[in-house]
């Protein structure tokens, strides 16, 4: 399982997982990277274009992806740990 550290979870929450000031407690997400899959609509296309009375050259790359859940809603492929204190090694 891969382990990604975050600065986006917040450090300062109750017991209870919501935040109050002044508490140290955090919370870990784990996801089932197998629950999920992203699909390609249309492939990466780059466009230039030179403007000359600028001098310059504007390049614009459009993609378009969809991410999706493949298992039904009733299984779950998420969950979130709370009342985690923080800053232990």
């Amino acid at each position: 399982m891969d382990l990604i550290v975050s600065e986006f979870v917040r450090a300062d929450l109750n017991t209870s997982g919501v935040y109050q000031a002044g508490q140290t407690n955090t919370e870990f997400i784990i996801a089932n990277k197998q629950g999920f899959a992203y699909g390609s609509r249309k492939m990466l296309t780059l466009k230039r274009d030179e403007i000359i009375s600028t001098d310059q050259t504007e390049v614009v790359a459009t993609i378009r992806m969809d991410f999706e859940k493949l298992f039904a809603t009733t299984t779950p492929v998420c969950w979130v740990g709370y009342d985690v204190t923080a800053g232990v090694a």
